[in-house]
């Protein structure tokens, strides 16, 4: 009985760390997708604004339009090449001409004005919602930068796509940034506390080498609510961030518990007829004699 409990135990283990490994990638290239299309958008955008004057009303209709029709992007600038900021719009207020500022010693616009697309590491906003900072050169040759194009980008629509993971009997999903920091949770209360999950072994192990897959997929480890997890993730490539997957032990393993009571109850009804037997056996042995 305890080598087969030992053996099923082993068998729910193994496959539980094959259906994380597979939905933890299969989210992770999901992410990884909506990221792209947002680049891809910001391009489409840069091909329109080349073709008219930096900072023009041209400018600003496409800049309105483009908010409008993405409403993961938040705000939009564009830079002259010397980083100046030339226009700015956002869903949230109205920039005038005097609030345009010096943007060249700012990542998004270095990376940007060398031809590179950039990302930004994950920051939060005063109501702790997640965003990135997306920036692509305005090109109007393949060869020549006119200037950038700056976006901001909520990514709260991660929280849905997150909080839909449903796998096993409790499963569920999360996403952490390159500092350990919970981007996504079907529990919001614990992004908006920024949470950090720098402790847990299974977000040690993917800070270490962010661009690998986990070593242990199905791992026994604690949990992001402190109880025993079977834990797995998969690297978000090109961002720095993983997707995470636990299920509570005890209700991974409620199967192996039901069926080793199951068979410590069968031993122990066959260890009391067999006495019974015996008992019975030596009765009708002895009894003659």
């Amino acid at each position: 009985t305890l080598a087969g409990s030992i053996y099923t135990r082993g068998v729910i283990k193994q496959d539980a760390a094959r259906l994380q490994e597979e939905i933890a990638s299969r989210i992770a290239i999901e992410i990884e997708d909506f990221i792209r299309r947002k680049v891809e958008r910001l391009v489409d955008f840069s091909g329109s604004a080349s073709l008219y004057e930096m900072g023009g009303k041209e400018h600003r209709l496409l800049a309105l339009l483009l908010l409008k029709n993405d409403r993961a992007f938040t705000e939009a600038s564009i830079l002259d090449e010397s980083g100046m900021e030339v226009l700015k719009v956002s869903e949230r207020r109205v920039y005038l001409p005097g609030e345009l500022a010096d943007q060249s010693g700012a990542e998004k616009y270095k990376k940007a004005i060398k031809g590179e697309n950039y990302i930004s590491e994950v920051y939060t906003s005063d109501k702790a919602e997640p965003y990135v900072t997306l920036s692509i050169p305005l090109k109007i040759t393949p060869q020549e930068v006119l200037g950038v194009i700056s976006v901001e980008a909520n990514l709260r629509i991660l929280w849905e796509v997150i909080g839909e993971i449903d796998f096993g009997r409790a499963g569920y999903a999360y996403l952490v940034d390159g500092r350990g920091n919970l981007i996504a949770h079907r529990d919001p209360s614990l992004v908006l506390k920024r949470t950090n999950l720098r402790g847990l072994n299974q977000i040690q192990e993917f800070l270490r080498n962010p661009g690998g897959m986990d070593p242990s997929p199905g791992g026994e480890d604690k949990g992001i609510t402190g109880e025993r997890v079977l834990s797995t993730f998969a690297p978000v490539r090109g961002l720095g961030w993983a997707v995470v997957l636990e299920e509570p032990v005890e209700t991974a393993l409620a199967e192996a518990r039901q069926a080793e009571g199951y068979a410590y109850l069968l031993l122990g009804l066959g260890m009391v007829g067999g006495a019974l037997i015996i008992v019975w056996v030596s009765n009708k042995i002895t009894g003659p004699i």
